[in-house]
């Protein structure tokens, strides 16, 4: 055997055996030598609560609960004030994917899936699967007549009215 490797062959089996004794003990190191007593503890320590921040954000604006449920939005029509960002709290009760996209004006009925997905979009949502619940953030928008709809389900569409 090559010397070197004998030499290092025998460097691992030595550290081998200095961590294998080294854990057998079990033992923790209290910091206290072998063969001296120790004072027994006196009390259990009480816990006290500590109050927590909540370590979701809240959001301060506007916020619109919306649901789809057998491929159908909850609501068909959302006002939202002009100039200011509002937040989507979307719960998809199907057990497939949705999301929301909002675009200008009126989104013509006869759109493909792929022309909706990739189309002009002012606001376009994380699909998410379901059953689960994801809060959209939307920029400010501002005054008019802005449409939401999911891309793959285009019946489901509605109406956002900025004032």
């Amino acid at each position: 055997m090559d010397e070197r490797i004998r030499t290092l062959v025998v460097g691992l089996v030595i550290v081998g055996f200095g961590v294998a004794a080294a854990g057998c003990t079990g033992a923790v190191d209290s910091g206290t030598p072998a063969g001296v007593p120790t004072a027994a503890p006196s009390a259990a320590p009480t816990a006290v609560p500590i109050p927590m921040a909540d370590p979701t954000p809240t959001f301060a604006g506007q916020v619109i609960d919306i649901a789809a449920k057998d491929q159908v939005f909850s609501l068909t029509e959302m006002q939202v004030a002009a100039g200011s960002a509002f937040e989507i709290r979307f719960e998809n009760q199907d057990e497939y994917s949705h999301s929301i996209y909002i675009t200008e004006g009126v989104r013509p009925p006869y759109l493909t899936f792929n022309e909706a997905l990739n189309g002009p979009s002012l606001f376009k949502g994380e699909y998410i699967r379901g059953p689960a619940t994801i809060s959209y953030r939307v920029d400010a928008l501002v005054p008019g007549t802005y449409q939401f709809f999911c891309p793959p389900h285009l019946p489901m569409i509605g109406t956002v009215e900025v004032r």
